[in-house]
């Protein structure tokens, strides 16, 4: 699991120990989601709250890049396998796979789509919202004004004043006289949906019948097994059973995941209680978040966190379940002391897989991004300065002499034993720490020096 974090206006993201594992170098991030996260430079919001068309693409948890098409401007997160991504040219979304491969056309009007869930997506065609498969079949007419996600078979939806229930095939579900309460679980979670009825707040079951009477003044519907629940202005927790295990002595509380949920005692200060209700440590943030409020994707599949997020005297930290700060969010670190961070946790890094290519270095002629001349540039770069430290093999010096070779690549049987292991450990973080990665989108490609790589490999020699 990683976290997002800023430094000088960018983004990037650090590991559940508060290490930089993506240094913030880009303009925006989303959330990531199956192992992706989408990713932006040179974002510039307009004043309509829309964008214009930015630099954008999907990178994995180290960094690199997975999925890049000059045709999309903007991507939401993975669900399901399918993410919902926007064609700069036409304005117009769709959806694309794992692979990068659009699977749906893009032609629907709308940036919002709750993603797949349950097999369905709701889409918005001609003002109005329905739900489609992955095939792009409607299977739920475009008659509604507004659709959620599916959750336990059952979505939300809005039509004119009234909010419901549909199942898959778009049947309304028929429930107890009540009213549709929107909650962060998104209607049905655990079998059981927050509904309100004659001011007070009870929860209905799958088949639309009441589990527990509207009785509560709020609730907070259930998550990993637990319900918070306010009477007379305090929150506590029940089960399954609405057996009070926490009693209501809480101003506000959170969901609990791994054990502990955020709460107040006073509205001021919030801190970690376990389930017994007791305080981990003396309540010290002026707010803690839910990750179920600002969580990726991920964490919201697994319902389970590692940091939560909050602030203090308008600094944001994560913490851990201990309620231990673990980074701050607003990384002040200089850029010399990230790099060398990060390249002390690169050289300490226990298991390296060896590469049999630096993918990165694999540059493709598509003919809209790039020049042929640019294409190679970055090859030629590295190779380079490989040979002239001596870390070329007979095979690696032919490919450097080769500046034809469109198709070229960096691979191991072309570096020394050495600088193999030097790659393996530092090419991806100097690739990212020196920014290279912008040099895809300037033909000219010029470099200046080494780019540090000097430095790099300094480091890696006298610490190996």
């Amino acid at each position: 699991m990683i976290y997002e974090i800023r430094h000088n206006k960018k983004y990037g993201f650090v590991d559940a120990l508060g290490r930089i594992v993506i240094l913030p170098t880009y303009d925006k991030v989303g959330d990531f989601s199956e192992g992706l996260v989408g990713v932006f430079k040179e974002f510039v919001p307009r004043t309509n709250s829309e964008s214009q068309p930015a630099h954008f693409w999907y990178i994995n948890s180290k960094g690199e890049t997975s999925i890049r098409n000059p045709k999309f401007d903007w991507g939401e997160p993975f669900s399901e396998g399918v993410a919902y991504v926007r064609c700069k040219e036409s304005g117009k979304w769709g959806f694309i796979n794992l692979d990068g491969k659009i699977i749906i056309e893009p032609k629907y009007e709308d940036s919002y789509s709750s993603g797949f869930s349950d097999g369905l997506a709701n889409v918005r065609e001609n003002e109005k919202h329905g739900y489609i498969n992955k095939v792009g079949e409607v299977i739920i007419p475009f008659i509604y004004d507004w659709g959620y996600r599916f959750n336990d078979g059952y979505a939300i939806v809005k039509k004119g004043s009234q909010k419901f229930f549909i199942d898959k095939k778009g049947n309304k579900l028929k429930t107890e006289k009540c009213t549709i309460v929107d909650t962060i679980n998104g209607g049905f979670k655990e079998g059981l949906a927050v509904v309100k009825a004659k001011k007070k707040y009870g929860l209905i079951d799958l088949h639309g019948d009441f589990a527990i009477p509207p009785k509560y003044d709020d609730l907070g519907g259930y998550h990993d097994g637990v319900c918070s629940f306010e009477i007379d202005g305090k929150w506590g927790f029940m089960d399954k059973t609405e057996q009070i295990f926490i009693e209501p002595k809480f101003k506000g509380v959170g969901y609990f995941q791994d054990g502990v949920a955020p709460a107040t005692l006073n509205g001021k200060k919030w801190g970690l209680i376990d389930l017994a209700g007791q305080f981990i440590k003396e309540p010290e943030f002026d707010e803690i978040w839910d990750f179920s409020k600002r969580m990726t994707h991920e964490l919201s599949k697994s319902n389970k966190w590692r940091l939560a997020r909050c602030s203090n005297d308008r600094q944001e930290y994560y913490i851990n379940s201990k309620c231990e700060i673990v980074c701050e969010i607003e990384a002040k670190l200089e850029k010399q002391k990230l790099k060398n961070e990060l390249l002390k946790s690169a050289l300490s890094e226990n298991v390296i897989k060896e590469k049999n290519v630096w993918v990165k270095a694999k540059w493709s002629y598509d003919g809209f991004t790039i020049t042929k001349k640019g294409a190679i540039k970055p090859i030629y770069f590295i190779l380079k300065w490989l040979k002239s430290k001596d870390l070329l093999t007979n095979e690696g010096i032919d490919c450097y002499k080769d500046k034809n070779n469109l198709d070229i690549g960096l691979y191991r049987f072309m570096v020394k034993p050495e600088a193999a292991f030097f790659l393996d450990r530092f090419y991806n973080l100097w690739y990212d720490l020196e920014d290279i990665a912008s040099f895809e989108l300037d033909p000219e490609l010029k470099f200046n020096g080494n780019e540090n790589l000097d430095e790099y490999w300094e480091y890696f020699t006298k610490n190996k």
